[in-house]
C-alpha cells in the first residue's frame, strides 16, 4: 500500500511501514506492506501529524510490536494510557482465543476523529482516552477482539455478521471476567441486555451485502446468545476449548454460521440445532411457563403440604429442549423443559411451606419467563 502526502504529515496504514521515500515538490510516499489475508474494508489510510508510540508485548507467538500513532499533542497522554490498556487485554485475548493472529504485522492503534473500526493492525481509535464505568476503554477491547473475530475468522456473507460482532461483544466481558472475575462480566452483560430488540432475525438475507441493519441484535442478543450457549453447555473448559478450536481450526479463512453449530455439536456430543434456529433465525425469545403449585397433603399421617413446580416451553421452535436453572429459596438447580409440561416435587421445610418462592436464572439465560404467580 503506498501512499503520497505532503511533507510534514505522517501516513498510516495497516500492516508493517516498509520505506518512507521523498518524492517531488514536498511530498513523502509511505509504503506499508501486509503480509497476511484481509478483508477489503479492513483496509485504511490515516493522514495527519501523527508521533510513533513504539512498545512490545509477549505474545504467545513471539515478541510483537505494539504501534500507537497519536495526534503530536497526545504523545505523552497516549503512552502512558495505551500501555495500561492493551497489555492485559492482548493476554487475556490469547488465553481465550488463542495467538494474537498477525504477529508479524504487529498490533497498531491508529488515533482518528470517529469512534473506531477495526482495520487490520490499524485499528481505529476515536474513545478520547476514556474509561468505562468499568474501568476499561471499551473500543480498545471491541475493536481489538475483531483481530480474532472479523479479521482472522471473516465471514462468508454479510448477513451472519453476527460472527464477527456478537464474538467481538461478548468479548467485552470475557475481558472483564479475566481482569476481575465472572460475576462482574455477568453485570456487564445484564447491563447490556436492554440494548435487544427481538424484531429481526440475528442473521439476515443471504447475497445482497446486507449492511444497513435497522438494530443492534448482532451485537447484544448475539452476546447474549453465547453467554447462554456457555451456561446451557455448563462445562468451562469445554466451552472455551470450543472457542478456541473454532479460531485455530478456521485462522486466516471465511466461517459461516453453520460451521460454528457444527463445531459445538462436534465438540459437545449434543445437537444444538434447534438452539441456533431459535436464536439466530427467529425473532421472539424463547418463551418458558412455569408455575409453583402447591399440593395439600390429604396423608393425615403427614403434616403440611407439597409443592410442585411446573414448566414447559410455551413458544420456541421445534425441538427446542434447552435447560435452565432455577433458584427455589436459595438452592438452585436445573431444569429441563420441552414442549411438554413436566412438573418436579420440591423438598422444603415445612416452616418455608408459605414462603416458597422460584426465580428463574435469567442473569443466565436470555429466555421471556412466564408465570401463574
Amino acid at each position: 500500500i503506498s501512499i503520497q502526502v505532503p511533507e510534514g504529515y505522517f501516513c498510516v496504514s495497516n500492516g508493517q511501514l516498509k520505506d518512507i521515500k521523498n518524492m517531488y515538490s514536498g511530498y513523502n510516499q509511505f509504503t506499508w506492506l501486509v503480509t497476511y489475508p484481509i478483508n477489503t474494508y479492513d483496509v485504511t489510510l490515516n493522514i495527519g501529524k501523527y508521533d510513533r508510540v513504539h512498545d512490545t508485548f509477549n505474545s504467545k507467538a513471539g515478541v510483537l510490536a505494539l504501534d500507537y500513532f497519536v495526534l503530536d499533542y497526545h504523545t505523552e497522554q497516549a503512552r502512558a494510557y495505551f500501555s495500561r490498556q492493551v497489555k492485559p487485554m492482548l493476554t487475556c485475548f490469547e488465553k481465550y482465543f488463542g495467538p494474537y493472529p498477525f504477529t508479524r504485522d504487529g498490533y497498531g492503534l491508529v488515533e482518528t476523529s470517529y469512534w473506531g473500526m477495526e482495520h487490520q493492525g490499524a485499528i481505529s481509535y476515536g474513545n478520547h482516552f476514556t474509561l468505562n464505568e468499568n474501568g476499561f476503554d471499551f473500543i480498545i477491547v471491541h475493536e481489538s477482539a475483531h483481530e480474532w473475530w472479523g479479521n482472522s475468522l471473516s465471514v462468508s456473507d454479510q448477513a451472519e455478521m453476527w460472527l464477527n460482532e456478537s464474538f467481538a461483544t461478548y468479548a467485552e466481558s470475557l475481558y472483564l471476567e479475566c481482569w476481575k472475575n465472572r460475576e462482574a462480566a455477568y453485570a456487564y452483560l445484564e447491563g447490556q441486555r436492554s440494548n435487544i430488540a427481538n424484531r429481526y432475525p440475528v442473521i439476515g438475507p443471504f447475497g445482497v451485502n446486507y449492511y444497513q441493519r435497522p438494530d443492534n441484535d448482532i451485537y447484544y442478543k448475539g452476546a447474549w446468545m453465547l453467554n447462554t450457549l456457555r451456561n446451557v453447555i455448563n462445562n468451562d473448559s469445554l466451552w472455551f476449548n470450543i472457542i478456541y478450536s473454532f479460531q485455530e481450526k478456521y485462522k486466516y479463512g471465511n466461517i459461516t454460521s453453520e460451521d460454528f453449530v457444527r463445531l459445538v455439536n462436534e465438540k459437545t456430543g449434543k445437537n444444538y440445532d434447534a438452539f441456533f434456529e431459535q436464536y439466530l433465525y427467529q425473532t421472539a425469545l424463547p418463551v418458558l411457563s412455569i408455575d409453583l403449585v402447591r399440593v395439600v397433603n390429604i396423608d393425615t399421617k403427614t403434616e403440611g403440604t407439597k409443592w410442585l413446580l411446573s414448566y414447559y416451553w410455551k413458544s420456541a421452535v421445534k425441538g427446542f429442549d434447552m435447560p435452565v436453572d432455577v433458584e427455589v429459596n436459595g438452592k438452585i438447580f436445573r431444569i429441563f423443559p420441552t414442549d411438554k409440561q413436566k412438573n418436579k416435587e420440591l423438598k422444603t421445610d415445612p416452616s418455608q411451606s408459605d414462603t416458597i418462592k422460584e426465580k428463574v436464572r435469567t442473569d443466565r439465560f436470555l429466555i421471556e419467563v412466564e408465570t401463574g404467580k
